[in-house]
């Protein structure tokens, strides 16, 4: 836990943080209630769900691909291909 930054102290919350996480569910609740207003339809559910995951895998693949821009000359993980890929003859 140490390296993640976090202690095993519990700490007792504020008045103020609790008003703020409470403000903040609220907030959070009314944004769903717009959101599962708007969409009824199971199709157009799943549709909004495909987009969503696809941008999820495009934030993803930029990412990744930022990793491997940083690496020394831009190879990112090195891949060792053996030859004949494992086939005896």
């Amino acid at each position: 836990m140490v390296n993640t930054g976090q202690s095993g102290e519990v700490r007792r919350a504020t008045l103020e943080e609790v008003r703020e996480r409470l403000a903040y569910l609220g907030r959070r609740r009314e944004e769903e209630k717009i959101g599962a207003d708007t969409v009824v339809d199971l199709g157009e559910r799943l549709v909004k769900r495909g987009e969503e995951e696809e941008k999820l895998r495009e934030e993803k693949r930029r990412k990744r691909n930022e990793r491997r821009r940083k690496t020394e000359g831009g190879v990112g993980v090195k891949r060792e291909e053996v030859e004949g890929n494992g086939i005896i003859c």
